[in-house]
């Protein structure tokens, strides 16, 4: 099976780069030195500062569209979470039976992604080892999806044993925004497959074994076909 020279996979990567990136590997490539990105994470950080440097600390939160949408659907169901029967919310025993599968999709889909990428995919979205890579970011996307559902079972759990309204308004918040949060891991995953698209030509050309393995130059697979009609 033949690979693609050095030369062509470093085009593919930089046709596949957004352009701040590839802006980024011309200021090194002339400087000389590898620059490190402002919000990228230092070695010596623990695993919550890299995540909370490349989510963006409490700027991302405060100007995230799915944390707002999540607050307007709490004002919105303001008579649903402070709703209370036999002494517990209602809210929280539906909370406690929906986010389990949320937790369970969001963990499947990131044991996929990192299963099931090819080695081409992966070297791509890494682009090239750094701390705030598109695969740093997928992965920062689905930390937060997990973090802020397992913060709602606990505020769900504690809202059924006193149904606080405060309690109720917190937990009812990150329910809200752990749903909306999906949207944004859903958009990073839609934004590898268009990687991993964009990449599948390159895979197929190497893919299609060449039959002749004494030649230097692969022969396509239609090209053997038609020798082997020929003989």
């Amino acid at each position: 099976m033949a690979s693609l020279s050095p030369d062509r996979q470093s085009n593919t990567q930089r046709l596949l780069m957004p352009r701040s990136m590839q802006h980024q590997r011309s200021q090194e490539s002339q400087s000389g030195l590898p620059s490190k990105p402002d919000n990228a994470p230092k070695e010596s950080q623990t695993s919550i500062e890299a995540f909370w440097a490349i989510h963006g600390g409490w700027w991302a939160y405060a100007t995230s569209p799915f944390l707002w949408s999540a607050f307007g659907l709490t004002v919105v169901c303001y008579p649903y979470w402070t709703l209370i029967e036999n002494g517990s919310a209602v809210w929280a025993q539906a909370a406690i039976e929906i986010i389990p599968g949320l937790l369970g999709f969001s963990l499947g889909g990131m044991s996929i992604l990192l299963a099931l990428s090819s080695a081409r995919l992966l070297r791509v979205i890494r682009s090239g080892g750094r701390p705030n890579s598109h695969f740093m970011k997928t992965i920062a996307s689905f930390f937060n999806f997990i973090f802020v559902q397992t913060a709602a079972i606990g505020a769900a759990m504690v809202a059924k044993a006193h149904p606080i309204e405060l309690v109720s308004f917190i937990g009812f918040l990150l329910m809200a925004y752990g749903a909306f949060s999906a949207i944004a891991v859903a958009i990073n995953l839609f934004g590898i497959a268009r990687i991993f698209n964009a990449t599948a030509p390159f895979d197929d050309r190497d893919s299609k074994a060449l039959c002749d393995p004494k030649r230097r130059r692969p022969i396509r697979v239609y090209q053997c076909t038609q020798k082997r009609r020929s003989q």
